[in-house]
């Protein structure tokens, strides 16, 4: 029972609640369990469990709060990134280059973002630039086209240079802004596109520099273009083709499977003999219908929702079938492919060499 104390004038003091123990105690133990999950478990474990994600999922925890970002983004965390980019075995993670750290590498291969104003989406990656930008980022920080091959400094800046230091094209100073097939003709036929902010930032510095000074800064960066611009095209071309390529194999995968999921929907309905004696015409048109050449998985909702468009194109077929006669077709075909896909995952369909344009580029 509870307790009756008396005032001083002696009338009885009312007696307090007693507090619920069980459930104060519940509270507090549950925000301990949450907290505990993974902020008290040791450095070293902790690291031990970072090792075996993948990286981009180590950045996306490296961001989830500052006690991982201390942890992940210290020096002495560099055996976590290099452990987490040797999980990615289906397509290896390329070499990093030597003035770049493990991070910052994560976050320009596999960060889906525009990293000028944030936008999500697989933005296209600029090696050379070492940046993902959206189309309107690009655009709004991209100069005109500077035609031809040997277009020199000294033709774009009213410096004085050392020697030949002034004939040293723009190019070799200074990231394009194109990739890929496109960098290859950029580079080769002298369509030179760049950044306004990396062209004013050039024109800055050679500006506040004497004519010693302009003949350093031109060397290094004419050093450091050069090994930025080998490595984009020795190693990170060919792995973002191959990137590209395993994208489009997966997308395909998916439509395959809901294509195969609706021959069968259907088949149950009682269309077996018209997917039997379907040409290759109907059976393109088929998988091309808006219903089915969609890159989302069939679930019963979806199905319910295009189930009487589909009806409707087997009933047409059923009707020429009956008015011209059936054909022999792919007896059992159940929405496979009649040539197989898998062609793409293992063959690249572009001429695009990367490592021998690069060497034709400088020959």
């Amino acid at each position: 029972m509870a307790r009756h104390t008396e005032t001083a004038e002696g009338s009885p003091e009312p007696a307090k609640k007693a507090k619920i123990a069980g459930r104060a105690r519940g509270k507090g133990a549950g925000a301990k369990a949450k907290a505990f999950r993974l902020a008290d478990v040791p450095v070293d474990v902790f690291c031990e469990i970072a090792t075996h994600v993948l990286p981009i999922d180590l950045l996306h925890l490296a961001r989830t709060s500052k006690a991982f970002r201390r942890v992940l983004m210290r020096r002495g965390a560099r055996h976590v990134w290099q452990a987490a980019m040797k999980n990615e075995t289906d397509i290896p993670v390329p070499p990093m280059p030597e003035d770049m750290a493990e991070p910052a590498w994560v976050h320009l291969l596999f960060s889906h973002f525009c990293h000028s104003c944030l936008k999500k989406g697989p933005h296209t990656p600029f090696w050379e630039l070492r940046l993902r930008l959206c189309a309107s980022c690009r655009k709004e920080d991209e100069c005109e086209p500077v035609m031809g091959m040997h277009h020199a400094l000294a033709d774009h800046f009213d410096y004085d240079f050392e020697g030949d230091i002034g004939a040293v094209g723009v190019f070799e100073v200074m990231p394009v802004l194109s990739k890929g097939e496109a960098q290859k003709h950029t580079l080769m036929f002298g369509m030179h596109n760049y950044r306004n902010s990396d062209y004013k930032a050039l024109e800055r510095t050679l500006r506040r520099a004497s004519i010693k000074e302009r003949t350093e800064i031109v060397l290094a960066r004419q050093e450091t273009m050069k090994a930025r611009r080998e490595h984009a095209f020795r190693y990170l071309a060919s792995w973002d083709l191959k990137q590209s390529h395993a994208r489009s194999y997966d997308k395909h995968q998916i439509k395959l499977t809901r294509r195969k999921a609706i021959v069968a929907k259907l088949r149950e309905l009682g269309y077996g003999p018209e997917f039997d004696t379907m040409t290759a015409q109907e059976r393109g048109e088929f998988g091309d219908m808006r219903e089915v050449a969609q890159f989302r998985p069939l679930t019963d909702r979806i199905w319910l929702s295009i189930k009487d468009a589909c009806i409707e194109f087997m009933e047409e077929v059923r009707a020429t079938h009956e008015d011209v006669g059936a054909v022999p077709g792919v007896r059992g075909w159940d929405g496979s492919d009649v040539i197989d896909y898998d062609y793409w995952k293992t063959q690249a369909r572009s001429s695009f060499d990367p490592l021998s344009d690069y060497e034709s580029i400088l020959s």
